[in-house]
């Protein structure tokens, strides 16, 4: 189960699916690891992208202020 803060950063996504879900779902040995892998550093580096241009506008908020 996802605590509270994890599911705030999660809040601005649509699904959010718990590694332990995928492993049933997905296909087995490493190639379907790795491809499910690349899926998710792909799903986190676009959430870093979003949370950057998230603070970046707190911070010129905050600065106005």
């Amino acid at each position: 189960m996802l605590t509270p803060r994890i599911m705030k950063l999660h809040s601005q996504c649509s699904k959010v699916t718990q590694i332990s879900e995928l492993t049933n779902s997905q296909p087995t040995g490493l190639e379907g690891l790795s491809v499910e892998l690349e899926t998710v550093l792909g799903e986190i580096k676009t959430l870093q992208v979003s949370q950057k241009a998230s603070i970046q506008s707190l911070q010129r908020t905050y600065k106005e202020h």
